[in-house]
């Protein structure tokens, strides 16, 4: 099964009801308190499985230690203020649509070719990047990982035009 990742945009209304009541959380991110919620995305792949391999493409840090994601690329997956109880690995955590603003903007100014090509198999298996046995990559992996990464930064997009907050969550 293994551990995944997931992102949710949610409304700056949405976000101040969960503050105010944190334990709706499963209510937001969960249908039949099993399954993801349909509007999440996966962070990565179409598993989520790729959420620390994101991360250090996006920062070149692992992300076990907290203070690592510092600043808008670390937020896209870890950073944020953690919100409810735990949901699977953890409490789910939120950005507020001032730092969702800001880590798109970040995101933006991080092309997909740039992206992939810090994959780098020896470091990312030498740190230990989840979910582990890596490859020297072919190039239909990497055209793979940029057509996600750009969907992962849309989906920063289109949260900032509609002035969204965002959820995210290990499972």
């Amino acid at each position: 099964m293994g551990m995944s990742g997931y992102l949710l945009r949610i409304t700056a209304e949405q976000l101040q009801e969960l503050i105010d009541a944190p334990f709706l959380i499963e209510d937001i991110i969960r249908v039949d308190d099993a399954e993801p919620s349909p509007e999440a995305i996966p962070i990565g792949g179409e598993d989520g499985k790729d959420w620390q391999l994101f991360h250090y493409l996006l920062t070149g840090k692992t992300g076990k230690e907290w203070n690592e994601a510092l600043g808008p690329l670390g937020n896209a997956i870890f950073g944020g203020t953690p919100i409810g109880d735990d949901v699977g690995y953890g409490p789910a955590d939120y950005l507020t649509p001032d730092e969702v603003r800001a880590t798109s903007i970040a995101l933006d100014r991080l092309p997909p070719a740039v992206f992939v090509s810090r994959y780098n198999a020896n470091e990312l298996a030498l740190e230990e990047i989840y979910p582990g046995n890596w490859d020297d990559a072919e190039q239909v992996y990497l055209n793979y990982l940029a057509a996600c990464y750009e969907k992962f930064r849309d989906y920063y997009r289109e949260a900032t035009r509609s002035g969204d907050a965002m959820l995210r969550w290990l499972e």
